[in-house]
């Protein structure tokens, strides 16, 4: 796939429908339930492959993590999460996410929805820890595989120059 970019042609990088689902934690089938609220708005960016897979270019990654991250951080359906994006998108500065107006009318009701907000978002750093815990860990294994390497590495190279 070309895109023009600075006035020259160069090649967009597209992704499979099954490396966005690993990529946003969610199965294919929910990417496609994602890409169908965004509807239109992702339609220009999502494109047919050999044998009819979807590719999607790194826009609509983008408005899918953001779909995600507002969903997750809101408690909001998906559908409600496409709504937003979609009027974020269309410049609709009142529906932005970042500048939504809480929907409370008394004090007691604005503490609870700050303690669900507060709570979401100590969600998600929970599972981001873990996510950083689990790639430190593989690091570290990489790390100690890497090290066994290096060291067969210098034997061998000990062993060839000793029998020369």
């Amino acid at each position: 796939m070309l895109g023009v970019v600075g006035g020259q042609y160069v090649k967009r990088i597209m992704a499979s429908l099954s490396a966005v689902a690993r990529t946003l934690g969610v199965s294919e089938r929910a990417v496609r339930l994602r890409l169908d609220a965004l509807g239109a708005v992702v339609g220009a960016h999502v494109h047919r492959a050999h044998k009819n897979a979807l590719e999607l270019d790194g826009s609509a990654v983008a408005m899918l993590r953001r779909l995600e991250d507002v969903r997750r951080a809101e408690g909001l359906t998906v559908r409600q999460a496409a709504a937003r994006i979609r009027a974020e998108i269309d410049g609709n500065g009142a529906e932005d996410v970042r500048q939504t107006a809480p929907t409370c009318t008394s004090n007691g009701e604005l503490v609870e929805e700050l303690r669900a907000h507060l709570a979401a978002r100590e969600a998600e750093v929970r599972r981001l820890e873990a996510e950083a815990q689990r790639w430190h860990r593989h690091a570290e294994r990489l790390q100690a595989k890497l090290d066994e390497v290096m060291q067969l590495a210098r034997a061998f190279s000990w062993f060839v120059s000793a029998r020369n």
